[in-house]
């Protein structure tokens, strides 16, 4: 569509202003980023039976548009009302995307190139590229699609097309697959996204592990292999965004994806003499003494310090000699110089010198932001328009499965009258029954909205609540709520901000929740590593990191805190499930919660919480294949189970007692 605007004529005498005679003066509007030009404009998929039902006129001119009789793909276009288009889309084949979904891309000049390259160093442009309309899930995609842009902003050109779109493309290269490396090795990374992009993310790790890099020109990555095991390891280049698609960020769509992810990999063999074997990252207090493990080859003397990062004050020290060829290990126990005091700062900085000669230097954290102790659940989802075809059965299958599972967490305890599970404090934890003076599920519908976001905000703020869960509604990677595309029935929401805020203000160390399930859209939207914060213009967290999820492989290799969550990547289907279990998601959901709260045998004696929520996923995706759709991931500690008697064990990564 182009509507370039043309200077007016002048008018004719005494019509234009006070002379008689000026002409009416036109003004360009101001050129502004693309992201602004058509962030209010909305894009929905049209449903031809629904419009056929309900909106004729819709209905008229999505049939007026002539049939191709062409094989190729093609994209018509149509003008509808005002401010808005048709477009039909034809003959295209996704069968064989299992990352890349159908877009629709606009720009406001078709000459701008689709791709650009991406500077890992500089990452920011003006946004005046190519961005993401809409898109449809590479499973939805048919023949023929009516699609519907409205709300258009008349003041600025706009042209459309569609191509794939999965997040950047990325490769990675240097030595030949599984070459053997020693210290540093140059690698090139070659990144490109949408001309439109800003603010692209980057990550490097090995085998998940953060590294030991340095960016140079040209995208030139230099890594110290040193810091990272012997053997062939697996090096991984994370590219992400979170404005690829247009959007209004004070009122972002719900099920829209607003980030996207993509990952190189390259596998090398590090082979060196001496070695950082495990850097003891992220250790809570908690575990009492820490030690750094270092690898070296020969016999040859060694000195160790830990010191406070910023003044270089020494706190510990160690030297000795190494006879033969081992793994050396440098205890500290989280004291002061004085080897009493606690040591009270957030980080610390190692030194390892062997005199190969070869130096080690590296900065740790210490994680003094514990989980919450196993407690209540906070159960919530949100009603369906129930104007729409499905709405009203949707919203009845939630209110039955939901009010089922609330019943679960009110009577988990062996003297709760109708108690399943008939657990003992001693079994699970005490704290776990939800109390009924709570009222569980609270449910976000459209007179509702406002009182349902402050409940919510309420619970996360106190920690008798350690689970977080939402089992129906709409989402994107940024809120949870809102109305579904076309529909205006719920306009509250909560955004992951909000949230972050609210969780972390528990006055405790342990302010983190401990276990989290989003069964809505895009709720996983992290770029890797999972857990770690990503941003938009530094406005908004990602999902995981709201509710003090770390990293999957934070968790796995650092004795920390332990907590997890089940997030979704794609587009999560609410209905037509089949199998063993659920006809819905929130069936579906239902049944995973029971699932990890109860184990595999669900009735009076037979019930075990020892099961891991890594065993929960495989076996509720196993009886419904419907939901891999949505793209589920488990983000965080796989192992955790439902019990929190273990939990202390858990922070040293002890899975003694789990069932996996």
């Amino acid at each position: 569509m182009d509507d370039s605007t043309l200077d007016l004529p002048p008018l004719p005498g005494g019509l234009g202003g006070g002379d008689g005679g000026s002409p009416l003066v036109h003004t360009n509007p101001p050129n502004i980023p693309n992201n602004q030009k058509y962030m209010d404009q909305v894009f929905v998929r049209v449903d031809t039976n629904d419009a056929a039902a309900n909106d004729t006129n819709l209905y008229k001119v999505c049939a007026t548009i002539p049939h191709v009789t062409t094989s190729a793909p093609v994209v018509q276009i149509s003008r509808y009302g005002t401010n808005a288009l048709i477009l039909k889309a034809s003959h295209f084949d996704y069968s064989a995307e299992t990352v890349r979904d159908f877009a629709l891309i606009v720009c406001d000049t078709p000459i701008t190139p689709v791709w650009r390259n991406i500077n890992l160093l500089n990452t920011t442009n003006t946004q005046n590229g190519w961005m993401v309309q809409g898109l449809i899930p590479n499973w939805e995609v048919t023949d023929p699609m009516f699609l519907m842009v409205s709300n258009l902003n008349l003041a600025y050109n706009a042209f459309f097309q569609v191509i794939p779109y999965g997040g950047p493309q990325v490769t990675l290269t240097g030595p030949q697959q599984d070459s053997v490396v020693t210290n540093i090795v140059t690698l090139t990374a070659t990144v490109s996204d949408l001309s439109g992009i800003t603010n692209e993310q980057f990550a490097l790790t090995v085998n998940g592990d953060t590294a030991r890099y340095s960016i140079g020109s040209s995208n030139t990555i230099n890594l110290d292999t040193r810091y990272s095991p012997n053997g062939i390891q697996e090096i991984e280049l994370n590219a992400g965004n979170q404005c690829a698609s247009v959007f209004d960020p004070q009122n972002p769509p719900a099920d829209t994806k607003l980030s996207f992810d993509s990952q190189a990999t390259l596998s090398l063999d590090f082979e060196n003499n001496n070695y950082l074997v495990w850097s003891g990252d992220n250790c809570s207090p908690e575990v009492g003494t820490i030690n750094i493990l270092f690898a070296v080859g020969e016999a040859q003397p060694i000195a160790a310090t830990i010191t406070e990062p910023v003044s270089g004050r020494i706190v510990a020290s160690y030297s000795g000699y190494v006879p033969y060829a081992t793994t050396v290990a440098i205890p500290w126990n989280f004291t002061d110089s004085d080897g009493v005091s606690p040591y009270t700062n957030d980080t610390y900085a190692v030194q390892f010198t062997a005199y190969d000669p070869d130096g080690f230097g590296l900065t740790n954290n210490i994680d003094r932001t514990g989980v919450r102790t196993a407690g209540g659940a906070i159960l919530t989802y949100e009603e369906e328009d129930s104007s729409t075809t499905t709405g009203g059965y949707l919203d009845s299958q939630a209110y039955q499965w939901i009010s089922a599972i609330s019943t679960l967490y009110m009577t988990l305890y062996y003297n709760d009258w109708p108690s399943i599970t008939q657990y003992y404090p001693s079994q699970i934890g005490g704290g776990r029954d939800n109390s009924e003076s709570d009222y569980f599920p609270w449910i976000l519908t459209g007179g509702y909205q406002q009182p349902w976001a402050t409940q919510v905000y309420s619970a996360l703020t106190q920690t008798c609540f350690s689970d977080f869960n939402y089992y129906m509604g709409h989402a994107n990677g940024i809120g949870l709520g809102g109305s579904g595309p076309g529909s205006h029935f719920v306009m509250g929401w909560i955004d992951t901000t909000d949230v972050y805020s609210q969780v972390i203000a528990c006055k405790t160390p342990n302010w983190r929740m401990r276990k989290v399930a989003l069964w809505a859209c895009y709720t996983d939207a992290a770029t890797p590593p999972r857990g770690k914060d990503l941003t938009a213009g530094g406005t908004y967290k990602d999902w995981p990191a709201a509710f003090g999820i770390r990293g999957t492989t934070q968790q796995m290799r650092s004795f920390m805190g332990k907590n997890v969550g089940l997030f979704f990547g794609g587009e999560l289907p609410q209905g037509g499930y089949s199998g063993t279990y659920g006809g819905t998601s929130s069936e579906v959901a239902a049944d995973f919660d029971q699932l990890w709260v109860t184990g595999p045998s669900s009735y009076s004696g037979g019930c075990d919480p020892t099961y891991s929520f890594a065993w929960a996923v495989r076996q509720i995706e196993g009886m419904c294949p419907l939901m891999l759709q949505g793209m589920p991931s488990w983000i965080g500690f796989g192992y955790l189970p439902y019990t929190g008697i273990f939990d202390s064990n858990l922070v040293t990564n002890n899975i003694d007692g789990i069932n996996n």
